[in-house]
């Protein structure tokens, strides 16, 4: 079979030399053009009148500028505009309104007297306003707002993993283990231990940026706790031959724990970092060699290490900060690492991780850097689906390629470098993001949605957070706890789990999670345009405690054995459960909005 190009091959190709400021006008470019493109869409589909459409598209980009690129920047940004042919010289004094009410003002005031258009100001500054608020597009100037709200919700739904509902859920499930009941055999891959859920990046895609402090949480954990929680993690690991997979947060806030993991584990162990420690190569060097110091240290013979880097449009974001052009996480750390990996410490294994979104890859910068240091990068043993494809804009057109997944990046000498690539979900911050700016998987989560597509979750690893609580899948992704092992071992939090419905529906049918909840809540049917996949979809559905002791209860009742169920009736209440499930919510509503 002939190799195909992938969309990477494309990119090197396409590559050059570009200054931060560069980088950071090409992305805020390709969001805007993007953005516009779906406002016309909205547009249309709500039967706007073209000309106050175009009056709210002018807006936003004379708001996106000030806001977002700055107004040095401006001719950039109607250069890359002048496709659409608009006349921006008659509106730059948009540009100096002061505030939005100017802006509306000085857009009707030009608009009626270069279009000669016959209608009173007053009145088309009105329909603007109207216009500007049924595309609902004051939301992109509030993004630190909505990651308040979303900080806000995720906290307090922490804050509900041990309330009464989730407390009546946990005796349910071990009613059933007591009772032998059904039990999905769990086949876990990997174990997650998070050393600290702080990190000092902020990247605007983050996962986990909603975690309580450790003081906001109640919790009081010591060094020694922690010893307590890695001990445990590492034991189970080695007795499931499980890889240890290290993240947080950014876990190198909490080195030494690292290190101790690194001392003590009995498997593999990855450890994910933004690589913010590594700005220079004396920085890197001293805390590589701690880590392989530790690493020698430990003489299990299935013991071995890698250092995931974090190389991603988000992690390498430019940002503009009193007029200066800086990244979120330096390319220059990641190329020190990879340099030293190749040159001083060769038995360090290095993995890039890396996000499909639609901005430029920074790996493509990456490989730039290391040509200026003398290394000759090449991709090499590319993995990919020729039907998953990126669309790229090559020669004033969008053509598409394969998605590379995965492949080897060899540098002429040492070891290569894994290249890995994964998907952005929509949870976290990423939930507010537009959906242009990474791939979903749309037509998957509706054939899930609609039974034609048969799909199962599976849970292949569980995580435990620095509190020591375990969750099933990653601590990012779901909001309920199945123990702490700081009370509970793990093997007897991992029985708990095989015996646990959602996570055997998980595993079996989570269609019947969807079907079930969508039932009591028809506005859960949304997910099926919003959520970016089906694991997405289904972990919205089961964040809540009330959802969760209500799916539970209508699995048991609809799927197991009579004489089980008859059991559980007479020891916990089953009656009415849909009212029950209202009421429960009713109370958490009162929690987490007031």
């Amino acid at each position: 079979m002939v190799e195909e190009k992938t969309h990477l091959d494309v990119l090197i190709e396409q590559a050059k030399e570009e200054s931060l400021k560069d980088r950071f006008l090409k992305n805020k470019i390709v969001f805007l053009i993007d953005r516009l493109a779906k406002i016309q869409e909205d547009i249309d589909k709500k039967n706007i009148d073209q000309n106050y459409g175009y009056l709210a598209m002018l807006l936003y980009i004379f708001r996106y500028i000030k806001k977002e690129v700055g107004k040095d920047l401006a001719d950039n940004v109607f250069k890359a505009l002048s496709f659409t042919n608009w006349n921006f010289d008659v509106y730059k004094d948009l540009l100096n309104a002061e505030d939005e009410e100017k802006e509306i003002d000085i857009l009707a005031e030009k608009f009626i007297k270069e279009e000669n258009f016959k209608i009173e100001k007053e009145v088309l500054k009105s329909i603007i306003r109207d216009t500007w608020r049924d595309l609902l597009l004051e939301r992109d100037f509030e993004f630190d707002k909505e990651v308040e709200k979303i900080r806000s919700y995720k906290k307090k739904l922490y804050m509900l993993l041990n309330s009464d509902v989730e407390k009546e859920r946990r005796k349910i499930v071990e009613f059933l283990k007591e009772k032998k009941a059904f039990k999905v055999d769990l086949r876990l891959m990997n174990i997650g231990i998070v050393p600290t859920e702080r990190c000092v990046n902020n990247c605007r895609f983050c996962l986990v940026d909603w975690k309580p402090s450790l003081e906001e949480r109640g919790v009081d954990l010591t060094d020694e706790d922690f010893k307590r929680i890695a001990d445990e993690v590492i034991k189970f690991a080695g007795k499931h031959g499980l890889i240890v997979t290290v993240t947080g947060g950014e876990p190198f806030l909490a080195l030494d724990r690292v290190l101790y993991i690194l001392k003590k584990a009995k498997t593999r162990v990855d450890i994910t970092t933004s690589a913010f420690w590594a700005e220079t190569k004396e920085k890197a060097s001293e805390i590589i060699s701690r880590l392989i110091k530790a690493a020698k240290k430990n003489k299990n013979p299935k013991f071995w290490f890698t250092l995931q880097l974090s190389l991603d449009a988000f992690h390498q974001e430019v940002y503009r900060r009193n007029g200066e052009f800086k990244e979120n996480v330096p390319l220059k750390n990641i190329a020190n690492i990879i340099e030293l990996s190749q040159k001083k410490f060769k038995e360090l294994e290095v993995v890039l991780l890396t996000k499909y979104t639609r901005y430029q890859d920074p790996i493509v910068y990456l490989i730039k850097e290391l040509e200026k240091r003398g290394f000759k990068p090449k991709i090499t043993r590319k993995i990919y689906d020729k039907n998953f494809k990126i669309s790229i804009y090559e020669k004033g057109e969008y053509k598409h390629y394969p998605a590379l997944m995965k492949a080897y990046m060899s540098l002429g000498y040492g070891k290569e470098i894994l290249i890995f690539y994964t998907a952005v979900e929509s949870i976290g911050k990423a939930s507010i993001m537009h959906e242009f700016e990474f791939p979903y998987f749309r037509k998957r989560v509706k054939d899930f949605f609609e039974g034609k597509n048969p799909e199962k979750l599976p849970v292949i690893g569980f995580e435990v957070s620095d509190d020591g609580n375990v969750y099933p899948g990653a601590h990012a992704i779901f909001t309920y706890s199945i123990g702490n092992v700081l009370k509970s071992s793990l093997d007897d939090i991992f029985e708990f789990a095989c015996y646990d419905p959602l996570i055997i529906f998980l595993s079996l049918d989570p269609k019947k999670i969807v079907d079930i909840a969508v039932e009591v809540e028809k506005g859960l049917e949304v997910l099926k345009e919003k959520a970016s996949s089906p694991f997405v979809a289904v972990y919205k559905i089961l964040e809540r405690p009330s959802m969760r002791l209500y799916i539970t209860k209508k699995l048991i009742e609809t799927m197991y054995p009579r004489n089980v169920v008859e059991e559980l009736k007479n020891n916990f209440n089953f009656k009415d459960i849909k009212k029950e499930y209202y009421k429960n919510k009713e109370e958490e509503d009162v929690f987490i909005y007031s």
